[in-house]
């Protein structure tokens, strides 16, 4: 395990792994199995991979974790040399309680979009502190089912890519993209362990 701190000796992240000693035909060809990353910072999340591609005799790295949004690829030299071979999302959600997951959620910006969920109808006052959800008699905006709402709250799947997939409808014109600028996030989702 490694651990970052400032100047001041505050934690800032950590990684855990382990290295399997490999030889290729008598050459170091180890094997960096990374278990954890978790930097609380930019600078920290730099600092730790940096340590991390730079230990001697270490060919390859294995992150089963690895974060999509991650800036890493980008600040090498050859982004081709990180390969992407399999993608978890680890964390599924259906909310039971629909108007109190949509009310208890920040929001990107500031509007209102009517959610048709499971047939029925919300309205969505939201705002960066969380909405105002009323159940209303109106046409929805979209139409969707509480399983793919689930994926609208954690912020990773776009409305619009649930539309074009036909998980959900866009019953006005606009809905999905008023979907989109209420419920992305930035940085996106992502679990960085299993449980």
């Amino acid at each position: 395990m490694v651990v970052h701190e400032d100047a001041a000796g505050e934690v800032y992240g950590f990684a855990r792994y382990s290295i399997v000693a490999e030889w290729g035909h008598g050459h170091p060809d180890h094997l960096l199995l990374l278990e954890d990353l978790v930097g609380a910072t930019a600078n920290a999340q730099e600092a730790l991979w940096r340590m991390l591609l730079g230990i001697d005799l270490v060919g390859t790295i294995e992150f089963a974790w690895f974060d999509a949004a991650d800036p890493m690829p980008a600040q090498l030299v050859d982004q081709r040399v990180v390969r992407v071979v399999d993608q978890r999302d680890g964390l599924w959600v259906c909310p039971l309680d629909v108007g109190a997951a949509l009310a208890g959620r920040g929001y990107a910006g500031t509007g209102r979009v009517v959610l048709d969920v499971d047939g029925t109808r919300l309205a969505v006052a939201a705002g960066p502190d969380g909405a105002e959800v009323a159940v209303v008699d109106g046409g929805p905006d979209l139409v969707l089912t509480a399983a793919d709402l689930g994926a609208l709250l954690l912020g990773g799947v776009r409305a619009t890519a649930l539309v074009r997939a036909r998980r959900a409808g866009e019953a006005a014109p606009g809905g999905a993209a008023a979907g989109d600028r209420l419920f992305a996030t930035d940085p996106p989702p992502h679990l960085a362990t299993g449980f």
